[in-house]
């Protein structure tokens, strides 16, 4: 097993209940802000959801706070506060191994 499989698998329980399921692969994530701090080594966490319309609004004029899903946003929040919450208490170090 793993170092973190045993917080992943608690962070998976907890998330069970508002629709978020583990995705299918492992790989470091979040996009092209995210990339200096994977390549540093640096644990990154995806949460994807339904972008079909994403580029529909984004960095455009109509791009504004009150075109947000609510829920989508409330699931959102939950998700990165559990994270918060279990990374925080947790054991592990997440700072990349120096040599």
């Amino acid at each position: 097993a793993g170092v973190g499989d045993a917080l992943f698998a608690e962070i998976a329980r907890l998330l069970a209940p508002i629709g978020i399921a583990p995705g299918s692969d492992d790989l470091p994530g979040g996009g092209p802000d995210l990339y200096p701090l994977i390549a540093a080594g640096v644990p990154t966490l995806r949460l994807h959801q339904d972008g079909r319309d994403y580029f529909d609004l984004h960095h455009t004029a109509d791009d504004t706070v009150d075109k947000l899903d609510a829920a989508s946003l409330d699931q959102n929040v939950a998700a990165f506060a559990v994270f918060a919450w279990l990374v925080a208490d947790s054991d592990i170090s997440f700072r990349p191994t120096v040599e």
